[in-house]
């Protein structure tokens, strides 16, 4: 148990944004990469980009996303779910202030 509130938030992987960390494959002993709460300003984007062997699960919580996954563009608002499969091209422009619980599961290349 923890409460994200007290989680130092750290830079994203993509180098845009910031993200709580909330549990890690090491704690879990689980495919899953990690799960964080991730907040992105307005203005902010997440390039393109490719994740080969990790599903991505986004809940968004507050503020506007445009999300970019193959060429399709979702207008991501709070309590909409985005599932983004393993192998997809997927960005992320920020409309306004926003946050999201990120989920990243790693996929047995056997399951694509």
């Amino acid at each position: 148990m923890r409460s994200i509130a007290s989680i130092q938030p750290v830079v994203t992987s993509h180098g845009i944004g910031e993200k709580c960390v909330i549990a890690t494959n090491e704690e879990v002993g689980h495919p899953i990469t990690q799960i964080a709460k991730t907040i992105l300003k307005k203005g902010e984007n997440v390039a393109s980009h490719i994740h080969p062997s990790m599903d991505e699960h986004f809940f968004f919580l507050k503020g506007i996303c445009l999300v970019n996954v193959e060429g399709y563009e979702y207008d991501c608002v709070p309590n909409n779910y985005l599932f983004v499969p393993s192998g997809c091209r997927h960005g992320i422009r920020v409309v306004s202030d926003s946050e999201m619980i990120t989920i990243g599961i790693e996929i047995d290349e056997g399951e694509k």
